[in-house]
This record gives structure tokens, C-alpha cells and sequence, in this order.
């Protein structure tokens, strides 16, 4: 598991299309591929659960032309996958992929005016992630977002 860190509360360019990955968080409303800058502030804790894709299957999961990065060493994954792959070397082939789960005071998303959260309740972003080299043309990122996926109305519209 990796813990939200201040790292997250910065600015993303993220495309969206998606879906909901839990209950109780439902996708977002983008039909197609769009491109808006989010700013996330206020970071209030989140997990992730990483896991690796077969190589087999890992295109059915993004549009055609993705070039998917394998785990390799595992040197850049959090410490338990990093373990199963050195104890398991036919792993090193394979796809990471993470279902991450933050929570956050404010979100903004584009020139939008900020998304502000209640003290009682955060502001709740669901991802689903997948190594890729240069996703969509996005030349230093190393990871595709899959699905987005939030509890809250204001965001998903």
C-alpha cells in the first residue's frame, strides 16, 4: 500500500472517459478523451493496492497503441510487489497496475471554480492506473489513467 502524500496535492493533467470503480463512487460524466488540468489541495489520506497485469491481457484494458512498461526490477514499486517479483523473476514481464483511493479538502478541476469539501466529509477520487511509456503522448508520465471515479456529484458533472 502507498499513503497519500503531499505529492498527490499536486496539479495533474488527467483524461477523462471513465468509470466508477467502488460502490458509492460513480463515473464521470466525459463521454470521450478530454483534457483539463485538476489541482487537488488539503490531502486528507489515501491507499492504493497495487497489483500486476499479464502481459496478455493488458491491452484489452487501454485503447490500441499503448506501449505498456513491465515491472523490470520492480526497484520503482512499492516494497511488497517489489518482493514478488524478485521471489517470482517470470514477473518482471508483467504490467503494474494500482486501484487508488484519496481524499481530498479541494479539488479544482480546469478554470472551474474550486470544488470545497465539508469538515465532515472529503472530497473522494478513485483511479484505476497502468504503466505505460509516454501514455497519449504524454511525454515523462508513467502511468495511463484507466477509470476516475468520484463520490462527489460536483466532480463527476
Amino acid at each position: 500500500m502507498s499513503q497519500a502524500t503531499g505529492r498527490l496535492g499536486t496539479r495533474w493533467t488527467v483524461l477523462l472517459g471513465v468509470f466508477g470503480v467502488f460502490p458509492g463512487v460513480a463515473p464521470l460524466s466525459a463521454q470521450k478523451a478530454t483534457e483539463f488540468p485538476w489541482s487537488m489541495q488539503d490531502a486528507r489520506g489515501g491507499f492504493c493496492i497495487w497489483y500486476l497485469v499479464d502481459p496478455a491481457m493488458a491491452p484489452k484494458l487501454a485503447e490500441k497503441g499503448i506501449v505498456f512498461a513491465s515491472a523490470g526490477t520492480g526497484s520503482t514499486l512499492p516494497n511488497a510487489l517489489a518482493q514478488t517479483i524478485r521471489d517470482e523473476p517470470r514477473f518482471t514481464s508483467w504490467i503494474p497496475a494500482a486501484i487508488c483511493v484519496w481524499s481530498y479538502g479541494t479539488v479544482t478541476i480546469g478554470d472551474n471554480r474550486p470544488i470545497v469539501a465539508n469538515p465532515e466529509q472529503p472530497l473522494t477520487l478513485v483511479v484505476h492506473l497502468i504503466a505505460a511509456q509516454a501514455p497519449r503522448g504524454a511525454g515523462g508520465a508513467g502511468f495511463l489513467l484507466l477509470q476516475l471515479g468520484s463520490d462527489s456529484r460536483i466532480v463527476r458533472n
